[in-house]
């Protein structure tokens, strides 16, 4: 009898299968493993495989020939998900509302010569975004948001953490709350007390949100912000003017507002670095997505425009996407660095470049968004990203991410 060995059988979403195996096959001969998961869209990825001597596929010792990735990985199924050829053009895994946990299909096929056969046996298995330890609080105050924190007294460190133009979510926030932090997830606009526009945001909106989450009873002294494109930016600021930001995480961000992250200070935008037109050429355009990474080649940025994180003391870790199709992200990485380097501060700051990751960096195992809708833009964008790779990237990224939270973010042990 074909037997499906998954331990454990429910896991948390961000983390890594002890063991993953296939037994009771025909010895020497090739079958197709396939993995599909539904949460609003589906998503699924296969490979192709050879059974040993002993009629058995382990996915972590058999190399994957054909399919959605190559190799030896016992998580490259997991890692490859992409969304299904009769799902919405451009659809993201959306986890808002966040489910529990998304179950998770295995089958093993027969092998056709280029695609997976018949049925022989399937398998379901679990997946935890919101941990049973982990309590999820709908923020009601003068901001919008959820909390993630564990359950207990605390105190956790304390982070908050912006997404960009696609809207608020959840999922990065429940995750690291599991890990031991008290997450505030903003939302920046589209909520009952946010404008319907990025751009419409006061800068006082974000240092409210630091306050806010510090006068919490289970929150650390200090707190850490983590940002995405322009959730970044808004971190930049709030590191420039907040003491207590401690340590801040940009992902494909800039150092400096555009017209698509701008917001406002006192009552008037923030100045920013316009495209000119002659750069726009330079646009790409793939599948009706819109590539604008070759935009911010030779850019001139003015340093007055710049945030001026010089003037905090936060530790910084920028992660760039090198296949980001949104903008040149390890170019800005980069312009922040050398600006740094000028000022006498680049001690406080790290740069990483993620080499097959495109735009939306998100945690271990949510399917890459390579084409998507832009909400606040409303443009379908080619954000960029190997579907396998870049989650090969993302996997490495996730602890550094977690160990350099808790290095810059202490808390202090309770007194007994």
């Amino acid at each position: 009898m074909v037997v499906i060995n998954v331990l454990p059988e429910i896991s948390m979403f961000d983390a890594d299968l002890d063991e993953f195996s296939i037994t009771g096959l025909e010895p020497h001969k090739d079958y197709f493993i396939t993995l599909r998961t539904t949460h609003k869209n589906t998503f699924r990825s296969y490979a192709r495989f050879r059974s040993d001597e002993n009629g058995e596929i382990i996915v972590a010792n058999s190399m994957a020939v054909h399919g959605h990735y190559s190799g030896y990985d016992r998580m490259g199924l997991f890692s490859s998900l992409y969304q299904e050829g009769t799902a919405r053009f451009a659809t993201k895994m959306s986890l808002n509302p966040l489910p529990e946990k998304l179950e998770y299909k295995i089958q093993v096929h027969e092998a056709n010569v280029y695609a997976p056969g018949k049925v022989i046996t399937e398998k379901s298995i679990y997946r935890i975004l919101l941990s049973p330890n982990v309590e999820r609080i709908v923020v009601d105050s003068a901001i919008d948001g959820v909390i993630f924190k564990p359950k207990g007294n605390g105190p956790f460190p304390a982070i908050i953490d912006i997404y960009g133009m696609l809207g608020a979510f959840e999922q990065r926030a429940a995750l690291l709350a599991e890990k031991g932090f008290a997450v505030l997830a903003l939302t920046v606009f589209g909520g009952k007390r946010t404008p319907k526009t990025w751009q419409q945001n006061e800068s006082t909106y974000f240092l409210k949100a630091i306050d806010w989450i510090l006068a919490q009873p289970y929150a650390s002294k200090t707190v850490g912000v983590i940002g995405i494109s322009a959730g970044g930016g808004a971190c930049c600021y709030m590191a420039s003017k907040h003491p207590k930001v401690s340590a801040v995480i940009l992902l494909n961000s800039r150092g400096y507002p555009t017209v698509h992250s701008v917001f406002k200070e006192n009552g008037k935008l923030l100045p920013l670095a316009d495209t000119p037109l002659r750069r726009l050429i330079d646009t790409d355009c793939r599948q009706g997505a819109m590539n604008y990474a070759k935009t911010d080649d030779g850019l001139d940025v003015r340093d007055e425009i710049f945030y001026k994180i010089e003037d905090s003391n936060a530790k910084f870790l920028l992660v760039a996407g090198g296949q980001d199709g949104s903008q040149n992200s390890a170019l800005n990485a980069k312009l922040i660095i050398e600006r740094m380097s000028r000022l006498g501060k680049a001690e406080n700051f790290e740069m990483l470049v993620l080499p097959n990751t495109g735009h939306n960096i998100e945690p271990p195992y949510v399917p890459v968004q390579d084409i998507g809708y832009a909400k606040n833009l409303d443009l379908i964008m080619d954000f960029g990203g190997h579907t396998y790779l870049q989650n090969v990237d993302q996997r490495k990224l996730w602890p550094k991410m977690i160990e350099f939270l808790k290095k810059n973010v202490p808390v202090e042990k309770a007194k007994l």
